[in-house]
């Protein structure tokens, strides 16, 4: 197959997309500190170029990158991070919990949340041969 610039095309190179989570126009790390934020797009950088081979960003290399991003920053494991530095990334939710005391604010830490649904994605599409993570 010839692209419109004579340059021959592989099927390998095509795209499949097979599932997709559109979060809008948010950005999914603005609650977290700057330093924090900043490493984990450094660690998905590799995900967020398309004109990478997928073979550099293969599903089982996406799942070790956020496995060791939850288990550096919300882990037992991580020596180096700080009660007051985790604490930040909790804010109050617009939805509520009723209880017997009243209606109180549920917790949300959207970094979190999203390090763990990659980890869901990756666990999904672990099994399927040569899939590979682009993240937009």
């Amino acid at each position: 197959m010839e692209s419109e610039g004579g340059r021959r095309v592989q099927s390998a190179d095509l795209l499949e997309e097979i599932y997709v989570w559109d979060t809008g126009p948010h950005d999914l790390f603005g609650s977290t500190p700057d330093e924090n934020s900043k490493r984990i797009r450094a660690a998905l950088e590799p995900f967020f170029a398309a004109a990478s081979p997928a073979s550099q960003r293969g599903v089982p290399d996406f799942r070790r990158v956020v496995t060791n991003l939850v288990e550096s920053f919300y882990g037992a494991r991580s020596a180096d991070r700080s009660d007051a530095a985790m604490d930040t990334h909790w804010s109050a939710s617009q939805d509520t919990a009723v209880t017997p005391e009243g209606e109180v604010p549920l917790r949300v830490n959207t970094a979190l949340g999203v390090l763990r649904h990659c980890q869901w994605v990756a666990t999904v599409f672990s099994s399927v041969p040569e899939a590979s993570v682009l993240l937009r």
